[in-house]
């Protein structure tokens, strides 16, 4: 896992100096080493901040070049078949100088070109500079586990791991994008492509970038696409192949020369995760994180499943109040990021970077065994239970199923309720006047095929496409970095992904049964209590990050109100009736704001 950057200058040399402060802003991706190459009269720069994982030596040292120099490589991520691809390489005549997975991308490209894209599993975003053909090539792995950010001007490219390392140069202009204000407050976080600022882009999931030294703008494509289908083995061939893809997928992402651990709540997927550990043999690392008198609060689940299997286990129990922490993150969450799940996240990253270096966890097992409680929501909408005898004669009724799905999964999803026309009302200036008429579900409406779905599998795809790539996915990336720790993400396996989504939904979705594929996987290996406790979300207390009197220290006498681009009517009308989820959403916006200083 590291830091990664770039600049292209078509009609000037790049600044040295600017491009190393700009690469420093990363550095605690990759605290181990920093490098940077330039090339063609200094107009072509590449940097990397390494956070060693495989192969500690120099010779995993990036920028990474193959044996001539004429295909140059920076490199974020993990990639998990690299010794399968290795000796396929060798096979073809290729000769590797380190024991990386970072150099198969090199002799990959030189071998298949962009085809390298179709063979590797992983997590990553990557840069080629071909110096043979003068273009440079970018790409993020497939679902968007790894960030990668460009700007282009019309002369220059930049790209970074994260967007501070392209605004710290300081050509590049901090404009707000208003409309991306406008997204985020109504989804709580900022839709690809877009970013908040004006200009600079997220590369999608699943895709690729092609720049021209020469001449010509950007090119972006995708080169993957997650495919619904209708498969229906029977039950238990469903159970036995995704058990043995997942358990698969959990042995490839143990290599590592480093020490190793996981994330364990006591849920499904993490206690999943634990359990295939367990049967490679592996000494097992395990973390949790609680809060002291919350009902909420797993840690005495993962404690419980810690020795079940016999690991290692730490555990945090939290009493203090968190109420600085988000002031703190949003320097390394560089946009505004809604939801409170991310302090959690970041407190146990901390707390397990004293102890190893990579830690797996359970993120995506949601979307692949369709675990969500909206999934649930959005299944009974479409197929209410039935209305008995009695209900009939009191006259009940079930409403019709939702028209719209778009609409309905932003409904069921939607976290501070408000509408674009809602917008204006709070924000002065005029800056979300030009949004009053956007359609509140479009983010969600342009992922859905033109071919009908079931109810689960149009969440599902929506979910892959937004909430896990655009939430749930840079909260673990950013809150996990910033304590320059990896974390991998074995349920996001290709296979297993692809697997479940070519399945029929009533092949691995149960209308009230959690996770039905994973939860047979887990029968008679966990302990009972952990099969029949409700779903949880991993989050905080209220109480230790949300008091009435610090989000009203924060907000009243803020830099929202007083540049007017907050109503100080309307918040105070919140604070009265006490929204505490839009007033959490202006709040993470005002430390954005504070943090970053942005020109309107």
């Amino acid at each position: 896992m590291c830091g990664i950057l770039g600049q292209i200058n078509r009609q000037a040399p790049v600044s040295r100096e600017v491009f190393t402060a700009m690469r420093d802003s990363l550095n605690h991706r990759g605290p181990d080493s920093a490098g940077s190459e330039y090339f063609q009269e200094d107009r072509v720069a590449l940097g990397h901040l390494r956070l060693s994982i495989i192969d500690l030596s120099e010779d995993g040292r990036q920028p990474m070049t193959n044996e001539d120099g004429t295909v140059w490589l920076v490199f974020n991520g993990e990639i998990y078949n690299f010794k399968t691809l290795r000796n396929e390489l060798e096979g073809l005549g290729h000769t590797f100088r380190s024991q990386t997975d970072s150099e198969v991308l090199i002799h990959g490209y030189e071998a298949w070109g962009l085809d390298v894209l179709q063979k590797i599993e992983g997590m990553y975003a990557l840069a080629l500079w071909d110096d043979n053909q003068k273009e440079l090539i970018l790409a993020r792995d497939r679902v968007g586990i790894k960030p990668l950010f460009y700007y282009y001007n019309g002369q220059q490219i930049y790209f970074a791991s994260e967007l501070k390392g392209i605004v710290t140069d300081p050509q590049v202009p901090r404009k707000v994008d208003w409309e991306s204000v406008a997204d985020y407050l109504m989804y709580r976080f900022v839709p690809q492509p877009r970013t908040i600022y004006q200009g600079i882009r997220k590369l999608p999931p699943g895709h690729y970038l092609r720049f021209s030294f020469a001449q010509g703008d950007p090119i972006t494509a995708p080169y993957w696409e997650l495919k619904p289908g209708i498969d229906q083995p029977d039950n238990t061939e469903a159970i036995r192949t995704a058990n043995s893809m997942l358990q698969a997928s959990v042995q490839e992402q143990l290599v590592a020369d480093v020490p190793l651990g996981v994330f364990l709540s006591g849920g499904y997927d993490s206690s999943a995760l634990v359990m295939h550990m367990a049967s490679t043999g592996a000494d097992i690392n395990s973390f949790a994180i609680g809060f002291e008198n919350w009902g909420s609060s797993e840690h005495k689940f993962a404690k419980s499943v810690a020795e079940t299997f016999g690991t290692s286990h730490q555990e945090w129990v939290l009493q203090d109040e968190m109420t600085g922490l988000a002031k703190e993150l949003a320097y390394y969450y560089d946009e505004p990021l809604g939801g409170s799940s991310f302090l959690p996240t970041y407190l146990l990253s901390r707390q397990a970077r004293k102890h190893v270096k990579v830690a797996l966890s359970g993120d995506g097992g949601d979307e692949v065994f369709a675990g969500y409680r909206w999934h649930h929501r959005l299944h009974k909408a479409y197929f209410p239970p039935k209305v008995g005898l009695m209900g009939k004669l009191r006259g009940r009724t079930n409403p019709p199923p939702p028209t719209d799905f778009a609409k309905a999964y932003h409904t069921n999803t939607s976290w501070t309720k408000w509408r674009y026309s809602d917008l204006p009302k709070a924000f002065g200036g005029g800056h979300l006047n030009a949004y009053l008429d956007k359609d509140d579900a479009w983010v969600y409406r342009r992922f859905l095929p033109n071919e009908p779905l079931s109810p689960i599998k149009s969440a599902q795809l929506l979910d892959y496409h937004t909430m896990l790539p655009e939430v749930f996915l840079t909260k673990v990336d950013r809150a996990s970095m910033a304590n320059s720790l990896e974390v991998r993400v074995p349920f996001l396996n290709t296979p297993l992904m692809e697997y479940t989504m070519q399945l029929s939904d009533e092949v691995y979705y149960k209308p009230g049964v959690t996770k039905h594929l994973l939860r047979e996987q887990l029968k008679g290996k966990v302990p009972k209590d952990i099969l029949d406790k409700p779903k949880k979300g991993f989050s905080a207390p209220k109480r230790l990050f949300l008091t009435p009197e610090h989000i009203q220290e924060v907000l009243k006498d803020g830099f929202l109100v007083k540049e007017g681009l907050l109503s100080s009517p309307y918040l105070t009308q919140l604070l009265t009736d006490w929204d505490d989820q839009k007033l959490w959403a202006l709040y993470i916006l005002e430390h954005w704001f504070n943090t970053w200083q942005p020109t309107e």
